[in-house]
């Protein structure tokens, strides 16, 4: 696991001096920069503009607006994947006339949470050819995505200047964050069954159980249902290609999805030219392949009443090469990963009585890390080794009416958590210590009306207990004895405050005490390069935000748009320091947060918009002189995404033709405290071409034109210019036309 070690480095959390070379470049947007971006912005007003006037003159606007008083959309007029929204007017349409709609807005409210800042994304409304998650991120407003290279590259995402540790990711249910330590990488997480993706910043709702000072990412894969099968093969820059296949039905009162999907690349993409005299001087990045198989089974069978049970199982192998600092050479340094996760859920709305919700869940995992690097490209020394992580867990949550204004919310969670580390190339400690980690939450949630004050009330606590048996190193790397096992109990408090505002916003405000619990690799260390700190006290912070989010559903079109102030104070922050070859995590720093996060979603006819912008403040509060008051690395002052799309049938030929072009900002970055970053502005477009008789869809795309050469990491850069196409199938009910609405076509 030393690799993993890096990753954390590479994410921002070390504090040793630079060094790499210092980058001349300035923090700010360039004048051609500032104008690229007021013209998106005088873009994304103009829709919003036109979109307004057009309810307006339809006459419509009033009688149409169906925002509920929590800024979400009812049921009856929520647009989703299965069941797209026709917006057109009702107007009488002329003959040989095909009607098209924009993409639909996607459904804007978050299913554990109302009062949380939170996005919902949906995967299948992405324009372009291939995504993955970092890629999709970039339209929500607080996070950012840092990466390492191309495809399979290490990759993590912070949320709100939040560390990447504080945030919890979630598949199916199943926490993916582990006690061994170090963030969850995105590049480990395909998209290609995923239906449903919810970012809830800076609050953690309790039916996920663990608290997270950064927020919490739940992945939903595509949910069994009716008859179902597609496929698609692609290909693109830099030789990658891909391949999927997925199919569903129903077999009875049984209910089945599955999906395989296929990923090489080589990942040789041309890169800059070290100017250090005598370092190596590759033009095109080595040693960066991939070759990745993954799936996912899931069923449904319907019980008696309102009941329901649900099984899973998903999987993931990776084979990759590690690309070294790009002033190093690296030919023989591989990792590979094999991932399983499963899970059994039971659903009832009856054992609660018919004013209650009961749900269980059982879930495990097991992850196996196999890391060579015989040339000691990476590490410094020859190292072969072979981890074992596994974890089994059960939640349980119960959800009952007060009454008619209140609601009460109850969960119980238990995990049991093991890692074992094996270096073969390390003879006096082949096989580590394995290390062992339980823990427990309960917590409660009252979701309370208040009719005098018009306001919803979600004052919630929990608390969370671990157990950790571990032995430890010492400074020469040798194996402590075994010592008696440590128990850690923090309690977690939280707030939430809903406010209409009319009939189409809400006022939104969280605040809340969030603790983190440090990970074996911090405590307990890893081999000879990493040391543990057994005396590690867990982080502990304070967040809170304030919003107002809303929408207009009318007949022309719709629009979402949310603003939000948010502010965060961390102490007691782990960060690693190197003491020659070797790193120790440290209580520290602290940090302090302030932001504001703008978010708008709007659609009329054949254009839709998609624009966020962020703006962060993030500050180390540390006791360490040289980096006190200084920027925290890796947390953008300035971010923004924008992306318009548009929609034109061609009646003659059966077809849907659409464009897009995307705008992707970042300003005043910084990969330490004193070192920073290029501002950059990457342009993407694509268009694709469907047949929604046939379900064919045929989608070109195209990143980063400009040619930007760029690195979120120093020494570690990422593509330039790249191209991808695919070629899509789609039958039964996922073949419907477009994810926005239908192709119409009258004779």
């Amino acid at each position: 696991m030393p690799h993993r070690a890096a990753d954390v480095a590479r994410a921002g959390r070390s504090t040793s001096a630079p060094t790499h070379r210092v980058s001349r470049c300035s923090s700010g947007f360039s004048p051609r920069t500032r104008v690229c971006f007021a013209v998106a912005a005088l873009v994304a007003c103009f829709v919003a503009c036109e979109s307004r006037r057009a309810w307006a003159r339809d006459g419509a606007a009033e009688d149409a607006a169906t925002m509920t008083a929590d800024g979400g959309v009812p049921d009856a007029a929520r647009p989703t994947d299965a069941s797209p929204v026709d917006v057109r007017p009702s107007r009488p349409a002329p003959l040989n006339e095909t009607t098209v709609v924009a993409p639909a807005l996607p459904d804007a409210t978050p299913r554990e949470d109302r009062t949380a800042a939170a996005t919902v994304l949906s995967p299948r409304q992405s324009p372009r050819a291939t995504d993955d998650l970092g890629t999709l991120l970039l339209e929500v407003p607080g996070a950012n995505v840092t990466r390492t290279g191309g495809f399979g590259a290490f990759s993590t995402v912070t949320l709100r200047g939040s560390n990447p540790d504080e945030v919890r990711i979630y598949v199916d249910g199943i926490p993916l964050n582990q006690a061994v330590g170090g963030a969850v990488d995105l590049s480990t997480l395909p998209l290609g069954d995923v239906e449903r993706i919810e970012v809830y910043r800076g609050s953690a709702p309790i039916a996920f159980g663990e608290s997270a000072l950064g927020g919490i990412i739940s992945i939903t894969t595509r949910t069994p249902g009716a008859a179902q099968a597609s496929a698609r093969v692609g290909g693109g820059s830099f030789r990658t290609v891909l391949a999927d296949a997925t199919g569903g039905g129903t077999l009875g009162r049984v209910r089945s999805y599955a999906g395989l999907h296929v990923l090489r690349a080589r990942n040789d993409y041309p890169v800059n030219a070290s100017p250090i005299v005598g370092a190596y001087q590759p033009t095109n990045r080595e040693n960066a392949d991939l070759s990745q198989l993954d799936g996912v089974v899931r069923a449904a069978l319907s019980l008696p009443g309102r009941r329901e049970l649900r099984a899973g199982l998903i999987g993931v192998w990776r084979d990759q090469g590690l690309a070294a600092l790009d002033v190093y050479r690296a030919t023989a340094a591989r990792a590979e990963t094999t991932r399983a996760l499963a899970h059994l859920d039971y659903e009832s709305r009856e054992d609660l009585g018919s004013s209650g919700r009961l749900r269980a869940a059982l879930f495990a995992s097991e992850v196996r890390d196999a890391f060579s690097d015989p040339l000691h490209e990476i590490v410094g020394v020859p190292t072969r080794t072979h981890d074992r992580t596994r974890a089994l867990g059960a939640r349980a949550t119960g959800e009952k009416s007060l009454g008619e204004r209140a609601k009460l919310t109850v969960v119980a969670e238990g995990r049991d958590e093991s890692f074992l580390p094996r270096n073969d190339l390390d003879p006096a400690t082949a096989i580590g210590q394995p290390a062992t980690r339980q823990s427990a939450m309960a917590g409660v949630e009252l979701d309370a009306r208040v009719p005098r004050l018009d306001l919803d009330v979600l004052p919630s606590a929990r608390l969370e207990v671990a157990r950790d048996a571990r032995t430890g190193r010492d400074n020469f790397g040798a194996e402590l004895p075994p010592s008696a096992a440590t128990t850690r109990a923090l309690p977690v408090l939280r707030m939430g405050l809903l406010r209409p505002l009319g009939a189409r916003a809400a006022l939104r405000a969280n605040g809340g005490y969030y603790a983190r619990i440090p990970s074996f690799l911090e405590l307990y260390g890893y081999n000879r390069g990493v040391l543990g700190n057994p005396t590690l006290s867990p982080e502990r912070g304070l967040n809170a935000d304030l919003g107002v989010a809303g929408g207009l559903e009318g007949p022309a079109g719709g629009l979402t748009a949310s603003a939000t102030l948010f502010g965060a104070r961390a102490r007691d922050l782990i960060v690693w320091q190197t003491f020659g070859s070797q790193a120790r995590a440290e209580n520290v720093a602290s940090a302090r947060v302030l932001g504001l996060e703008l978010e708008l979603r709007a659609r009329r006819g054949r254009l839709a918009a998609t624009t966020q912008a962020t703006f962060t403040d993030a500050r180390d509060e540390s006791l360490i002189a040289a980096n006190r008051g200084r920027p925290i690395p890796h947390h953008p002052r300035t971010r923004g995404y924008g992306r318009l799309e548009w929609r034109q049938p061609v009646a003659r030929a059966g077809l849907l033709a659409s464009l897009y072009a995307d705008l992707d900002g970042t300003a005043g970055n910084f990969s330490t405290p004193s070192l920073p970053l290029p501002a950059r502005l990457l342009v993407g477009a694509g268009a694709a071409v469907e047949h929604p008789g046939s379900g064919l869809r045929l989608v070109a795309s195209a990143l980063n034109l400009g040619d930007s050469r760029v690195q979120d990491v120093p020494d570690y850069p990422l593509p330039g210019r790249s191209f991808f196409v695919t070629l899509e199938w789609s039958g039964g009910a996922s073949h419907g036309g477009p994810p926005g609405g239908p192709l119409a076509s009258n004779p």
